[in-house]
């Protein structure tokens, strides 16, 4: 598998939301503690961790997660579930790992019973630091 195959489907909502968050503010973003079964793949097909190269970035993230740094994917809401559109390896983490819980950036406003917890709207700044995105990268 070469590391473009690391590259995950296009996902259209999820890019038309991220957007939307990151440069004008008009999608809220929200932190959330939410079941780590509700996570789904936007393709359910897609799976680079299945590499040695991927099974290499799964078990460091593994690592990272358990000196204190865990995976804290960007979802959207979809009905009772969240989806997870371009961070399938911190997924694979997510599953091998199974947490019951963990936390999220949810893009919109996560209206599903199986949120623990949430807080926000974070703020327009936030989320374009998160996103590694500066005045001059705007």
């Amino acid at each position: 598998m070469t590391i473009q195959s690391f590259t995950p489907p296009a996902d259209p909502v999820f890019q038309h939301l991220l957007s939307e968050a990151a440069v004008s503010g008009a999608v809220p973003v929200y932190g959330i503690v939410v079941s780590a079964a509700k996570l789904v793949a936007f393709d359910p097909a897609f799976h680079p961790e299945e590499s040695a190269e991927g099974a290499d970035i799964v078990r460091s993230i593994m690592t990272a997660w358990q000196a204190g740094h865990p995976a804290q994917p960007w979802v959207y809401p979809r009905g009772d579930e969240f989806v997870v559109s371009d961070d399938y390896f911190a997924l694979a983490a997510i599953r091998r790992g199974n947490p019951g819980t963990l936390a999220c950036q949810c893009l919109g406003e996560p209206k599903s019973g199986s949120v623990v917890s949430s807080t926000g709207p974070l703020t327009r700044e936030w989320v374009r630091k998160s996103l590694g995105l500066t005045a001059a990268t705007a």
